[in-house]
């Protein structure tokens, strides 16, 4: 987690670059809590205003922990269900990023070693995370390649983009317990020769809706996510 950490702020600082992941096997032990009694400082390792960034992977394998219990840690008012403060860390979380290859990688979420109290929701938990919080935030030409993200206690990979041009092609996303894919808001945005297998089959952790192998939901107001193409898919 450490030495993720500081290879995101250093790319992050110097505005882009190249990060080359010698091929191996990876762990993250650290897992965030986000309030309560045992709040830590865990974040996601978050690659931020990069213009022109390479994430080459060499096909190595990221396990981040899951040996955890998501508990009902609060409530909002006027809602049934509820909240837990940990989830897992985001491996790579892109904010405000343009001209990004990311490509031929393995993710594990682990979330078949995880536990949920009943009528706790999801949370932050995903492989990659395209997310343009911001208003300023503009995230286009992104490339993700050849990346297997699975058994993730939310979505494999989630597109929340201020900007367009997202092309995600030849992704395996299995066995996570939301979506494979969540495409919330974007223009211009390509799923090309990928598949999708198991989505919310996540042992004794369970599953959240909607359960879908891809979602297009727009969730931020009209116009914010158009023109999506899905192609050469294949889903069980």
């Amino acid at each position: 987690y450490p030495a993720f950490i500081k290879a995101s702020a250093a790319l992050s600082k110097a505005g882009g670059g190249s990060l080359i992941i010698p091929k191996g096997k990876y762990y993250i032990a650290a897992y965030k809590i986000a309030g309560g009694p045992q709040k830590n400082n865990v974040t996601d390792i978050v690659f931020k205003n990069c213009t022109g960034l390479s994430i080459e992977g060499n096909n190595s394998v990221i396990r981040v922990n899951g040996n955890f219990s998501r508990n009902r840690d609060y409530q909002v008012p006027g809602l049934s269900h509820y909240y837990a403060f940990n989830s897992n860390v985001c491996v790579f979380k892109l904010t405000n990023c343009k001209d990004v290859v990311l490509k031929n990688i393995v993710l594990n979420g682990e979330v078949e070693k995880m536990r949920k109290q009943t009528g706790v929701v999801e949370g932050d938990s995903y492989g990659v995370f395209v997310a343009d919080y911001e208003p300023g935030d503009v995230s286009s030409n992104i490339r993700l390649q050849n990346i297997t993200a699975h058994h993730f206690a939310a979505d494999g990979i989630q597109i929340q983009s201020s900007g367009e041009n997202i092309v995600i092609t030849n992704c395996n996303l299995h066995h996570n317990a939301r979506q494979g894919l969540s495409i919330v808001k974007g223009s211009n945005i390509k799923c090309l020769f990928s598949s999708f297998d198991s989505t919310g089959h996540a042992g004794i952790y369970g599953w959240h809706a909607p359960g879908a192998g891809i979602d297009v939901e727009n969730e931020f107001g009209a116009g914010k996510l158009k023109d999506v193409l899905i192609q050469n898919c294949s889903f069980r």
